[in-house]
């Protein structure tokens, strides 16, 4: 003897387990992580697609254009591209994925895979 029971949509919302967020709501996206680098720069190229194949949120500025991206990297010592600045303040310079997350655990939490050389 089978049974059978029907959940409407109001049911569900009431067998959400706790601290889980109801279907459809927002979930808050993290801080990005910010590319310093220029057009046409291969290396800066490489970072971003890396970036991106680990869903990693980044905000991109181009030091040619923006004069505050060139004061950051100054500031900050670095005197390559690209620099990436993490949102827990850190920063390094390369396109080496590997090099990069070790120099930014917010980065290596997060890789699964480098791509190759």
């Amino acid at each position: 003897m089978s049974r059978e029971t029907s959940v409407s949509l109001d049911d569900r919302s009431a067998e959400q387990p706790r601290g889980s967020a109801p279907l459809g709501a927002e979930q808050p996206v993290p801080d990005p992580v910010v590319l310093l680098c220029r057009d046409k720069c291969v290396k800066c190229t490489r970072v971003q697609r890396w970036l991106e194949s680990l869903g990693v949120p980044m905000e991109m500025r181009d030091v040619v254009t923006a004069l505050e991206a060139r004061e950051t990297v100054t500031q900050l010592g670095f005197s390559s591209l690209p620099v990436v600045v993490t949102p827990d303040g850190r920063a390094a310079s390369g396109w080496n994925p590997r090099v990069l997350a070790q120099q930014l655990p917010y980065l290596g939490g997060r890789i699964t895979h480098a791509p190759r050389s």
